[in-house]
């Protein structure tokens, strides 16, 4: 089985994003092993254009590693749960574009060199609805333009619409 990335019950897939693709809302879509997201991975400047199920990440690092020179993400419309994942960003992006009601669930978010510019770059660039991160922790190195200040600016760029909460349980900055 060590061609496959993910798996959905005892479907298996060869990537994450097949599996990704694939999922319905119920569905939660297992990572089998660690991952490099490349420039030539991405569509539209996102690795998946929607998770609306439960991702995890079964403790595998998932690295968005992509040119600064382009804003790219891993999803571009977050509304389901990330879990038991390690991000690690480089250049320019982050995990989402927009994130309603989203949950991410003892995930570490690292920024080897994240560049942050205004809104962009942050690890979910504008949040809808409600995001929720619970046992997460937050590190690395961010450059740019942004005014991060702490959990709400740094990683989530933007509240508008009918964003009413962003909710950090047992979470760490470094």
């Amino acid at each position: 089985y060590n061609e496959y990335e993910a798996k959905i019950g005892e479907t298996y897939y060869k990537t994450l994003k097949d599996a990704l693709k694939d999922a319905h809302n119920d569905d939660t879509v297992i990572l089998l092993k660690d991952i490099v997201i490349k420039d030539s991975d991405l569509s539209n400047d996102y690795y998946v254009y929607s998770i609306g199920c439960t991702l995890d990440g079964n403790n595998h690092d998932i690295l968005l590693d992509t040119s600064p020179e382009n804003l790219r993400y891993f999803v571009y419309f977050l509304y389901g749960s990330i879990v038991n994942a390690h991000f690690d960003l480089e250049g320019n992006g982050g995990i989402a574009v927009y994130g309603d009601n989203a949950h991410f669930i003892n995930t570490d978010l690292y920024a080897s060199e994240l560049h942050y510019e205004g809104n962009d770059g942050a690890f979910v660039t504008y949040a809808q609805g409600n995001i929720y991160f619970d046992t997460c922790s937050f590190d690395g190195k961010i450059t740019g333009t942004g005014s991060p200040t702490d959990y709400g600016a740094v990683f989530v760029g933007y509240v508008f619409g009918n964003a009413e909460l962003l909710s950090f349980v047992n979470c760490k900055n470094y």
